[in-house]
């Protein structure tokens, strides 16, 4: 524990790095940086220097798109250690936010991942968690949304619900023919009974050389980057003014609906770096988010540029 405790807050090694290093998961690192902090093999000192200049700017982001709570971390230059910050504070706001035996919807990405692995152990109280949307490939990983759904019910000491299908197929037919499987209607019609949503608000990253290894097709990269599309939520993609890119693909994407999510009670968007600006205003402008959790330098981002 003190090893690695020193790897991570003394050398600035990224959990990652501190895995390879020590041949174990990124995932039982961060559970014994966890237990340091809780054993007090690690303090950790929070100065409240630049709180009153994050909580102004929270205020004034709040303020431009309506939302109902914007929290802003502290930066950090490394990727992983931003990512991570960002992560612990996501946690903690979903632990305070949870009713006994609430639903909560979980989205892909690796940085709600990383809200998982920050996510206590030991909590209060039973909850649910359910996966939001359809796998993009046939390989098992972290950041998949079954196995996070998983691995957050775990924590929560209630039941994962996840959605046996792709996240999109080839036509709206084959869509509505998949939704009429039991198997995947149990879990669609259990959308509507959700409290809590956590969702990655990612940056579109098109790159017409490996359309093959992502599960849009080179038409559809091609048509979403004519259409520039800039954001990507819940496998949805929006442009610069929040708009959906209704360019049929939408029609063939199995997961929670837009008309849906849009009456969960609190839906938690996520991101860090300031290269993610435009991507978040884009979804802060779709009105899909009413909570926003992010790093200082991009919330600094997200204000010039918006």
């Amino acid at each position: 524990m003190i090893e690695i405790a020193k790897l991570y807050y003394v050398d600035g090694l990224s959990q990652a790095e501190i895995a390879s290093v020590l041949h174990m998961s990124r995932s039982n690192v961060s559970r014994i940086l966890q237990n340091a902090i809780a054993s007090k093999v690690v303090e950790v000192m929070v100065h409240d220097g630049s709180m009153a200049i994050c909580n102004d700017l929270a205020k004034k982001i709040q303020s431009k798109y309506g939302l109902k709570r914007v929290l802003i971390s502290t930066s950090h230059a490394d990727d992983n250690r931003c990512m991570a910050i960002v992560a612990s504070l996501a946690a903690k706001t979903i632990g305070e936010l949870l009713d006994e035996n609430a639903l909560i919807g979980i989205s892909n990405g690796a940085l709600c991942e990383s809200v998982v692995e920050y996510f206590p152990e030991n909590t209060p109280f039973k909850a649910d968690v359910i996966q939001l949307l359809g796998g993009t490939n046939n390989r098992s990983g972290q950041n998949d949304g079954q196995q996070l759904a998983f691995e957050f019910s775990k924590k929560l000491k209630g039941n994962g619900y996840i959605l046996q299908s792709p996240l999109m197929v080839k036509s709206k037919i084959l869509k509505e023919m998949i939704l009429q499987e039991k198997i995947i209607s149990d879990t669609t019609k259990m959308y509507h009974d959700i409290s809590v949503c956590l969702m990655d608000i990612e940056k579109t990253n098109f790159y017409i050389s490996s359309f093959n290894e992502h599960h849009l097709s080179k038409a559809d990269v091609l048509q979403l980057m004519e259409l520039r599309a800039e954001a990507c939520l819940c496998g949805r993609f929006f442009d610069k003014n929040g708009l959906p890119c209704n360019t049929g693909i939408n029609s063939r994407i199995i997961g929670i609906e837009l008309e849906v999510l849009e009456k969960i009670p609190i839906k938690i968007g996520v991101s860090y770096n300031s290269k993610n600006a435009n991507a978040v205003i884009s979804v802060l402008k779709s009105g899909y988010i009413d909570h926003l959790i992010i790093d200082e330098v991009l919330a600094k981002a997200v204000d010039q540029a918006g």
